[in-house]
């Protein structure tokens, strides 16, 4: 075994393992091979299975999470068409009580890695028995059954105590970062509304990590500042333990080029704008920056990605210099869909500061587990977001 690949190893046991564990509790495990069986038997059931696993989510999240009328309809779509993984927990009434999925990113910049969302997960607040080993073994179930996938990342609620209206984001965050190794984090931001615009911290795991350790290790990013070089640095080197530390060079003089932006669908329907700086997505038209600035005025937030083919080069750091001149926050990084990692920056409407909700990152969590560093940036990044958009023309606090 490679040293570099204790960090990544994991422990969760197979999903059929759980199997027992959940029956003497009266709860029922789905697979997604079984899913599809049961589809094939009588479509009706996949339908109505979808449709409960809606309605379970409008359940935890007290009706404010935003689903389309063809929410249902897409999660059986996407059963079929092979693109969704769902993982079900029914009661001993026969209805859904637990519910997550892995569902396919389309690579939109033709690059050639793939990555999966692990997405779509809730429980009951109703159901006493937890939840966390059936959310952490589709993990293990993805390493047994998607051999093609390069990349699982996910979004998890970060909410703090702030949020006594509904379940704030400490437990699913104890579900991941309370026993962090295997996963790096990545970021966060005021990416999704759920009811008001919570904030969102988000993790990645290389499924392949002897090749994504080269590709990280042999190129270099380059970036305006220390500072979006120490966000970098931080996230990937204390996850792996040091192992895995990207190579920065900072450039800060020269003329900013033309920006090939393209604007990319979010990952979910309740996601906000995504934005990717990339030469090789010619499939995209590009965008004028002027139209994203535009845009910003009818969200809450949005997000750009600077893939690789422009990160690699200092024309890539000129332009995450000018992007932060225009009120951009450097905030993480995510896979490049062509090679290696790419920056992510993002910002807030400064209309609607009033609307978000505090994150709360817990020390149990992150300083208690070697990753106080994380923490630490995590915490510097969604305050400098909010000053950023503070001092922005009609920032509105209340």
């Amino acid at each position: 075994m490679h040293t570099h690949e204790t960090w990544t190893t994991w422990t969760d046991p197979p999903l059929e393992e759980l199997r027992d564990k959940y029956q003497t509790e009266g709860l029922t495990l789905s697979t997604p091979g079984e899913i599809a069986a049961l589809d094939q038997a009588n479509p009706a059931d996949l339908q109505q299975l979808a449709a409960e696993s809606g309605a379970l989510l409008q359940e935890v999240f007290q009706g404010n999470y935003p689903l389309t009328a063809s929410y249902a309809m897409q999660v059986a779509e996407g059963v079929r068409e092979g693109t969704t993984n769902l993982f079900t927990l029914r009661g001993e009434s026969g209805l859904t009580v637990a519910t997550a999925a892995i569902v396919h990113h389309a690579n939109d910049t033709t690059g050639n890695k793939r990555l999966a969302e692990l997405g779509r997960a809730c429980k009951s607040p109703f159901v006493t028995v937890s939840a966390k080993p059936f959310l952490r073994s589709r993990v293990t179930w993805a390493e047994q059954h998607l051999p093609e996938v390069d990349f699982l990342y996910s979004s998890v609620r970060s909410a703090g105590s702030t949020r006594v209206d509904m379940q704030n984001g400490r437990n699913v965050q104890g579900v991941w970062w309370g026993n962090p190794n295997g996963i790096i984090t990545a970021g966060g931001g005021w990416d999704y509304t759920v009811g008001d615009t919570e904030p969102f911290t988000c993790f990645v795991r290389p499924m392949h990590p002897t090749q994504w350790t080269k590709e990280v290790t042999s190129t270099v990013l380059f970036v305006p500042s220390v500072t979006d070089a120490r966000v970098l640095q931080t996230f990937i080197g204390e996850a792996t333990k040091g192992q895995v530390v990207p190579g920065t060079e900072i450039t800060s003089r020269g003329k900013t080029p033309d920006i090939p932006l393209k604007k990319i669908a979010g990952p979910s329907g309740v996601a906000h704008d995504r934005y990717v700086v990339t030469a090789q997505a010619p499939h995209q038209p590009n965008v004028e920056l002027s139209e994203v600035n535009e845009a910003l005025r009818e969200g809450v937030s949005q997000k750009l990605v600077v893939e690789a083919d422009v990160a690699t080069t200092p024309a890539g750091a000129l332009i995450m210099a000018e992007l932060q001149r225009q009120g951009w926050t450097t905030t993480g990084w995510e896979p490049s869909e062509q090679f290696g990692i790419c920056p992510v920056l993002r910002r807030i409407n400064p209309t609607r500061l009033g609307s978000l909700v505090m994150p709360g990152h817990l020390d149990r969590f992150y300083k208690n587990n070697g990753l106080a560093g994380t923490q630490q940036q995590l915490d510097t990044l969604y305050t400098r977001m909010l000053i950023t958009a503070a001092s922005q023309p009609g920032a509105r606090l209340r």
